[in-house]
């Protein structure tokens, strides 16, 4: 049976453990980052201080080198200070991961961060009758990922069924990642770091694909080649008195002013191209952290090997790419440093050019890499997409994972509830549905739990054909695609009433049980939650016998919730149906809750209704009208 998350829950204690160490972190940087704060500003004023007094005193050399000391110990000061923020930032990120880890397991869903992902058209009417998407939906449980080849790769798990065979690898992968929460952890503070969502892995592989932009003219790095080589011989043969002082002067300025020339050009261009590459200078750094941890997986899953070769290259592996573009990226970005700006940067741009040589290195590695890139990144998706799932499963031990049958015909689920509602609320009924020409039929009177059900059977068989565990304690069914009615909406927009909104989606229903071939690997799961209440009941009663005869008669399974108790006993679907129900308890007057369900699932046709009931609770008289 499904267990109710305790206050000793050992993952929540887990989450609370790590989150702890990571406030006393934090408190303890916080500290630091204010002394850091404190002597920076000591050391700044104390140089401005010497600065002036030695000005003040006819330029006293003494005070002019305490100056200088005092600020070479501020820019020493940032420098260390920058490293510590960054892990500050870091415990930062550590210490939300546990407080989004205890949100998950309480449902919590305004502490947990919402991604945006487009969903395709032809999805979104499932997608919204089953809170796939969206706030307080399954991607918003799930959605740990932060690149955006990992947020499309989920997205695209859960919009497209797998195939079993692949199902069954996804499985083992997410056994596998499930108890390595150091290795998630890792990975997922890296990706959190990488800026706007992991827009730096778009722009990369956009500059990786693009082609070099330095080669396509390649007089400019000729010309500042030549030009470096003339700065060099001027001040070589000048220090060797090859040449005159005045001459060496001469060369020198000439070739200074080509260089500025140059500078005011083309710099902005070759910035703009630096921040496509490593925005902030961190960000390759981090690449490398995230393949570096998709190797660091052990054993023999054959899925995570495949990722694994699929990130590998010849000559050493992405890591050896990654190692290179690392160095280059550290020459690019000596300019981000107060210090190496000053006394090394600027001196190299202005005489030498500095940032159009490491250009042309950049694009050596790019003509040597740029096929291989997109695939490196999708790998890396796919494998944080395992990771959501993994941690799915680390935080619901409990869940089974599902088996998809190729070849069976049925539905059958112990103890299935809905994985969106907490542990403690979540109640689990057992379910079974099929095969082709029967139809689960599901009756009982509102709030009983009718709805909950369809939207239980519906969200575990997209996370069951995503590879990921389910909240029952079994779970078996054939492939699968969806197609639902369960919240339907009107609109004022297109002139489209909740009746016809009704009719066009049963109408897609009808159509996509239709184009089900008779050999098709895949049958129809339609869920139909009271549909046709647009209109009066007899045209209601006999346009639902319709739609169903015809989806009995198809490769398709199903449920379908009424109120119609009639349904039932039809002559033309009574010997096709298997009749559950919800029952409900009408408790005394004065009740705080006048009326109580257990939200068990009961064989048979509901035996009791409630309309009556609760017109009389809310104070109304169904013998006569209120005055």
């Amino acid at each position: 049976m499904l267990s109710n998350a305790l206050p000793s829950n050992p993952i929540r204690l887990e989450y609370e453990r790590r989150g702890a160490a990571a406030e006393r972190e934090i408190a303890r940087l916080t500290g630091k980052s204010r002394y850091y704060s404190l002597a920076r500003a000591i050391a700044f004023f104390s140089a401005a201080a010497a600065f002036g007094h030695g000005w003040l005193r006819g330029h006293e050399g003494g005070w002019y080198l305490a100056g200088g000391l005092f600020a070479v110990g501020f820019l020493v000061l940032i420098t260390l200070h920058e490293f510590l923020l960054v892990r500050l930032g870091r415990w930062q990120i550590v210490s939300q991961l546990q407080q989004e880890g205890i949100a998950r397991l309480d449902r919590r869903w305004n502490r947990l961060p919402l991604l945006d992902t487009e969903v395709p058209a032809s999805f979104r009417a499932v997608a919204d009758d089953l809170d796939l998407f969206g706030p307080q939906s399954l991607f918003h449980l799930i959605g740990t990922p932060r690149t955006p080849a990992g947020i499309r790769r989920l997205r695209d798990w859960l919009v497209d069924p797998a195939s079993s065979e692949l199902v069954t690898k996804r499985q083992q992968s997410v056994r596998i990642l499930g108890p390595r929460l150091d290795l998630r952890e890792e990975f997922f503070v890296e990706s959190r770091l990488l800026d706007a969502h992991g827009k730096s892995i778009e722009q990369f592989v956009a500059w990786a694909e693009a082609g070099p932009w330095l080669r396509r003219g390649p007089w400019l790095i000729g010309l500042c080649r030549i030009c470096a080589l003339a700065i060099l011989s001027a001040l070589t043969l000048t220090a060797t008195q090859r040449i005159s002082v005045e001459q060496g002067f001469y060369l020198f300025a000439a070739t200074l002013v080509v260089n500025l020339i140059i500078l005011v050009l083309f710099a902005g261009r070759v910035h703009e191209l630096f921040q496509a590459i490593n925005r902030g200078g961190n960000e390759v750094r981090r690449f490398t952290a995230l393949f570096r941890l998709l190797s660091q997986v052990p054993g023999s899953d054959p899925l995570i090997a495949q990722l694994q070769h699929r990130a590998s290259i010849e000559g050493g592996g992405i890591q050896t790419a990654m190692r290179q573009l690392q160095s280059i990226t550290f020459l690019a970005n000596i300019q981000h440093s107060p210090i190496f700006f000053i006394f090394v940067y600027l001196p190299l741009q202005f005489l030498f050019l500095f940032d159009f040589h490491v250009l042309w290195l950049y694009e050596s590695w790019q003509r040597k890499y740029a096929d291989r890139a997109r695939d490196w990144f999708e790998a890396l998706g796919e494998f944080e997409a395992l990771a959501a799932l993994a941690t799915l499963h680390y935080e619901q031990p409990q869940w089974a994972f599902p088996k998809i049958v190729a070849g069976t015909s049925r539905i059958n689920a112990r103890n299935l509830g809905h994985p969106l509602i907490s542990d403690t609320s979540r109640i689990g009924n057992d379910v079974g549905l099929g095969p082709p020409g029967r139809v689960l039929l599901v009756t009982g009177s509102n709030m009983s739990g009718k709805s909950t059900l369809l939207r239980s059977l519906g969200v575990c068989s997209v996370l069951a054909q995503a590879g990921g565990p389910v909240s029952a304690d079994a779970f078996e069914l054939p492939p699968v695609r969806l197609a639902t009615s369960v919240r339907i909406r009107d609109s004022l927009a297109s002139g489209v009433s909740f009746y016809m909104a009704e009719l066009l989606r049963l109408k897609e229903i009808v159509e996509s049980a239709r184009q089900v071939p008779a050999d098709a690997p895949c049958l129809l799961l339609y869920l139909l939650d009271e549909i046709l209440l647009g209109t009066n009941s007899r045209e209601r009663h006999i346009a639902v016998e319709q739609v169903l005869e015809y989806l009995l008669g198809q490769r398709a399974i199903g449920a379908i919730t009424t109120h119609d108790l009639e349904l039932a006993s039809s002559p033309r679907i009574a010997d096709r149906c298997d009749c559950v129900h919800f029952r409900e308890t009408i408790l005394a007057a004065g009740s705080e809750r006048p009326i109580a369900f257990d939200y068990k699932l009961r064989t048979g046709v509901s035996s009791t209704t409630n309309a009556l009931a609760l017109l009389k609770i809310v104070g109304l008289s169904a013998s006569r009208p209120p005055t």
